[in-house]
C-alpha cells in the first residue's frame, strides 16, 4: 500500500481536541508555507536522479499536495527503519512512502486511505539460484534472502520463509 502517514488524527469521527490538534498543524504548515515531507528512498518509489535530485511518483505525489495546500515541499529522505520515530519527533510532518499499515504502526500514526497500490516481489539470480521455480523453493535454508531492516517484507518471510536465511539491509 502507498499511504500517506500523518502523525494526528483526522477531524472526521474524531473528538474535539484531536480535531484542534488536526488544524493547529495544518494552520502551522500553511503558515510556515512550506509541507515538510519525510521520505524512504526505493526505485520508482522515490530516489536520486542522476543530477541528485529527488524523483518518482512519490515524490510527484508530495509535489501535487504541497501545490493542492499552496505551500513549498521540502523532502527529508530518512533511513525506512528510522521514518516513523523521525516524524513523531516532528522532523517532518507526514510521510509519503510505501508503508504497509500493521497494527503495530497504527499505534503510533494514523494512515489515510491508501493512493496506490503495491504488492510483494522476488527476483533471483538465474546464477545462484537457478532451480527456483516457486515460492515453495525459497523456504530452503541453502536460500539467502536480502531483505530490508524492517517491513512487510521481513515479516511475510517470518512466516512464509521461515527456513531461508535472512540478510537485512
Amino acid at each position: 500500500f502507498m499511504i500517506l502517514t500523518l502523525l494526528l488524527t483526522s477531524c472526521s469521527g474524531g473528538d474535539t481536541e484531536q480535531a484542534v490538534e488536526e488544524k493547529d498543524m495544518i494552520t502551522d504548515i500553511l503558515e510556515r508555507g512550506t509541507l515538510r515531507v519525510g521520505v524512504g528512498t526505493f526505485i520508482p518509489w522515490a530516489f536520486q536522479d542522476k543530477d541528485g535530485n529527488l524523483v518518482g511518483y512519490e515524490i510527484d505525489v508530495a509535489t501535487e499536495l504541497a501545490n493542492d495546500m499552496g505551500v513549498d515541499v521540502e523532502f527529508y529522505p530518512t533511513d525506512w527503519a528510522g521514518i516513523i520515530p523521525a516524524m513523531l519527533t516532528g522532523k517532518f510532518d507526514i510521510i509519503i512512502s510505501g508503508m504497509g499499515i500493521t497494527t503495530e504502526r497504527a499505534t503510533k500514526v494514523n494512515f489515510t486511505i491508501p493512493y496506490e497500490y503495491s504488492g510483494l516481489e522476488v527476483l533471483c539470480s538465474k546464477h545462484t539460484a537457478p532451480n527456483v521455480r516457486s515460492e515453495a523453493d525459497l523456504n530452503d535454508p541453502n536460500m539467502r534472502l536480502a531483505l530490508g531492516v524492517s517491513g512487510t517484507p521481513v515479516t511475510y518471510a517470518d512466516k512464509y520463509l521461515p527456513l531461508a536465511q535472512q540478510n537485512h539491509f
